[in-house]
């Protein structure tokens, strides 16, 4: 494809947080040979309809999956955002990789994201109160055995693709968003309370064994039991 040398930065999922869910970020550097052509590129020597995206396009035969960081030789960090096959005949050619530029590059170790004072956030007494009262007999794949759930903070700072791809054990996520929370006032409006709200998402996808549509039904309606039944 090209002769320019870039750093692969491979994402791969280490250590969960207790808290959040999340997994720590670990990275695996390696050389590629590719191009990176930004906005303001001339793609005039590019085959029609090549252009670019976001804020960059890199083109590379070299394997990449959505969420690596891709480094040039001047220490500018891109961000993989989405990664597309091409192929000549019947034949792999090259992938097109739109990028996100990271002006502010920096690595965020998220197992030191726990702290006593996240036990007061309605999110993480949501994921313990989900956690505590889930019965695993009632949401059960294609086969009838139980469907591995993970309860975690939604947001996550990776792409979703690595908890669900990629041979991970997960089949259904529960995503628990940031609370909105109401005061409830007093007859001399000094707040006696707080009712908070929690958005709750659930995603999977189909695979082996597994209905991503019927996975997901069946977890809606175990949390609509553990509302009825405990709330």
């Amino acid at each position: 494809m090209g002769s320019t040398d870039l750093t692969r930065r491979a994402l791969s999922l280490g250590a969960r947080d207790t808290v959040t869910g999340w997994c720590k970020k670990t990275w695996t550097d390696t050389t590629i040979q590719g191009v990176i052509m930004d906005k303001s590129s001339q793609l005039n020597a590019f085959k029609a309809g090549t252009w670019v995206r976001t804020d960059a396009m890199l083109l590379t035969d070299d394997g990449i999956v959505t969420g690596d960081e891709i480094k040039t030789s001047t220490s500018l960090y891109y961000e993989v955002k989405a990664v597309r096959p091409f192929f000549a005949a019947d034949s792999f050619d090259h992938y097109e990789c739109d990028l996100h530029f990271i002006p502010s590059h920096f690595d965020v170790d998220y197992t030191t994201y726990a702290g006593t004072w996240l036990r007061d956030d309605a999110r993480y007494r949501t994921k313990v109160y989900i956690e505590t009262y889930w019965t695993a007999a009632n949401a059960e794949d294609d086969v009838g055995a139980a469907l591995t759930i993970r309860c975690m903070y939604a947001n996550v700072p990776y792409p979703l693709s690595l908890e669900l791809y990629n041979g991970s054990t997960n089949d259904v996520l529960i995503l628990l968003g940031k609370a909105k929370t109401t005061p409830l006032l007093g007859h001399d409006h000094a707040p006696l309370g707080y009712a908070e709200q929690v958005p709750v998402a659930i995603a999977a996808i189909n695979k082996t064994d597994v209905t991503a549509d019927k996975a997901v039904t069946q977890c809606e309606t175990e949390l609509r039991r553990i509302m009825e039944t405990y709330h």
